[in-house]
């Protein structure tokens, strides 16, 4: 009995300690008495390396590095390509993952991976936009999702602003008879993207009109940041009583010979009675002050000119409203000297500070000048301008 005590304890002992092995194997190094772990010794935890999930800082993650988010093109042509690649790098430590999300457009993505970039690779993405207008400022994105816990979706933007291969300014002539001083209609038929091209015919729908053709100006091509162009000044016939709508009609050859003849249409219009007339060669519809696309610290502005026509030619500026706020209009006389002549100039401006936004369409700039005249105590226009992103 006692030899058979000996053997169980001694089993106990051996199964004991493999049991102690094993424990200080998985769990920390035994310690001595002289050794023992006080709270300054013990192991401090380490910060996950880049790419590591900071919860478990075990577990790595994809991360994305990309240098810009936004191309912007500056000008183009209304026929050139749209379309800029962007280099999306993984810089963590697990597969990235990207998907195509939605489009404000028409856009299209090409060469993003069907399978998950490796950590540290790199994939060039083609974004390319199908561009519907004809002029002006145009902005368009893709969405992108990711696996990227910092950045799960993100968008990728091209922008610039489209030149106008043929067009006209104003686009809408307000007729009065006779006609202020020195302010014989005239239209200026242009092209931002033609270094030339030639008029083949003019017509209008207004009976006996009568234009005359020259080269245009080289500072109001400037203006219109145009390469070419031709000044017609206008004739006015005695006008018909009652409301006018008619019709100017330019068409034009562009330089290649091989392309078909081009038209631009100008509208000729008149009121019945014109107590209050506001004119201007970026004045349009008789109600929309047209500045047009500018580039980020560029800054424009534009001069009207105000007639009254009745006995009330000495207005009193009672406000002026702007929408948006740092859109600027002033009005003062035209002639200090002659406060009864009833001129007034009006000057409107995008400050160079103006932030980058689009006042184009569908949405348009508002400005309302209000006076102390009995029968047109105020006056609103529509502004049509769009600032671009450097």
């Amino acid at each position: 009995m006692e030899r058979w005590g000996i053997w169980i304890a001694a089993g106990v002992a051996a199964a004991a300690g493999v049991i102690l092995v094993w424990v200080t194997m998985k769990g920390t190094p035994a310690t001595t008495p002289a050794q023992a772990v006080t709270a300054d010794s013990a192991p401090k935890p380490k910060a996950p390396p880049a790419g590591q999930s900071a919860k478990s800082g075990h577990e790595p993650v994809a991360k994305i590095a990309i240098d810009s988010l936004e191309h912007d093109f500056g000008s183009i042509d209304p026929t050139e390509e749209c379309s800029h690649t962007f280099v999306i790098r993984n810089v963590g430590q697990a597969p990235l993952q990207l998907v195509k999300g939605g489009t404000s457009c028409k856009c299209t993505v090409s060469d993003l991976p069907d399978q998950p970039l490796p950590a540290g690779k790199s994939v060039a993405v083609r974004v390319s936009s199908k561009i519907h207008q004809t002029e002006g400022f145009f902005s368009h994105s893709v969405k992108i999702i990711s696996n990227d816990p910092a950045k799960q979706q993100f968008d990728l933007t091209i922008s610039g602003v489209i030149r106008t291969s043929l067009g006209c300014s104003p686009q809408r002539v307000v007729l009065s008879e006779p006609a202020p001083a020195g302010q014989t209609p005239r239209v200026l038929v242009y092209s931002q993207s033609w270094d030339r091209f030639a008029i083949r015919n003019v017509e209008s729908s207004l009976k006996d009109l009568k234009w005359r053709i020259a080269a245009a100006d080289r500072d109001a091509l400037r203006g219109l940041k145009a390469l070419s162009g031709y000044s017609l000044s206008l004739d006015l016939p005695p006008l018909p009583k009652g409301k006018i709508t008619e019709w100017l009609q330019v068409t034009v050859q562009p330089p290649d010979k091989s392309s078909a003849p081009r038209t631009v249409t100008v509208d000729l219009f008149a009121k019945d009675i014109q107590r209050v007339t506001v004119e201007g060669p970026d004045l349009q519809f008789g109600d929309t002050v047209r500045i047009g696309p500018l580039r980020k610290g560029e800054g424009a502005q534009t001069r009207l000119i105000m007639k009254v026509s009745d006995e009330h030619r000495r207005l009193r500026i009672k406000n002026i409203v702007t929408v948006p706020p740092y859109l600027h209009v002033s009005v003062e006389p035209l002639n200090i000297g002659k406060p009864d002549a009833g001129l007034y100039a009006i000057l409107v401006e995008v400050p160079k500070d103006a932030p980058s936004g689009g006042y184009m369409g569908p949405e348009f700039a508002k400005m309302r000048i209000v006076t102390d005249h009995p029968s047109v105590p105020e006056l609103k226009f529509d502004v049509l301008f769009a600032v671009s992103a450097e």
